[in-house]
């Protein structure tokens, strides 16, 4: 099984735990056993988030560029396309 069958197994137990929430009494076995399912999600969803930050984190211990939000990026992100960079605050020198 390869990372998008993983991923694409664990949206359709995340749907399946939605659909029992919606649609299926919470005392019926039926929906114990449709909730349990959908308890799969979030170990796999946090396997891929650890794997992913893994292969963006540098060996000295600093997280690369990619693997941050943009507008942390300091000098590196043009602010609204006006040639200027957006500061690591948000507060100063906002556009």
């Amino acid at each position: 099984m390869n990372r998008t069958q993983l991923k694409l197994l664990a949206v359709a137990a995340m749907l399946v735990d939605h659909l029992a929430w919606a649609f299926v009494p919470l005392d019926t076995p039926l929906a114990q056993g449709m909730h349990t399912v959908g308890r799969l999600t979030a170990p796999v969803m946090a396997f891929f988030l650890a794997e992913g930050l893994s292969i963006r984190t540098a060996s000295d211990g600093t997280r690369s560029g990619s693997a941050s939000l943009p507008c942390f990026h300091g000098d590196r992100t043009a602010s609204f396309n006006t040639g200027r960079s957006r500061s690591r605050l948000p507060t100063e020198n906002f556009p």
